[in-house]
């Protein structure tokens, strides 16, 4: 029992890490983020095959928050890891640099305070 319950809070531990290091993969775009975050998911899936039946029991009868957010953590990292890899930028800013320097070289204008 010790021994399950140190492997599930060891789980919730990785599996924070790893949505963590997901989400810091693709808003940030630095290749380090994403192998630590792949790397802890990785992690996390072999805990949850290993922990399947508690998973499964925490899920189905018991309906336990923690496994429920176990599971959700584990596939959000999944889907951001993944965004990561197929996404070149989660925003543009070649158009908002564009925009701004069309705003930068404009010819000034005079401003009339009583318009």
């Amino acid at each position: 029992m010790f021994g399950l319950l140190f492997l599930f809070l060891f789980g919730i531990i990785i599996a924070t890490a790893g949505l963590l290091f997901s989400i810091l993969a693709y808003t940030r775009k630095v290749e380090a983020f994403f192998w630590i975050g792949a790397i802890c998911t990785g992690f996390m899936t072999i805990g949850i095959i290993w922990n399947i039946e508690h998973y499964f029991y925490g899920i189905s009868t018991s309906q336990d928050p923690m496994s429920f957010m176990v599971i959700a953590a584990w596939l959000v990292s999944v889907i951001f890891l993944i965004m990561t890899k197929t996404n070149k930028k989660p925003n543009d800013d070649n158009i908002t640099d564009a925009f701004l320097d069309e705003i930068i070289n404009a010819e000034d204008e005079e401003w009339d305070p009583e318009s």
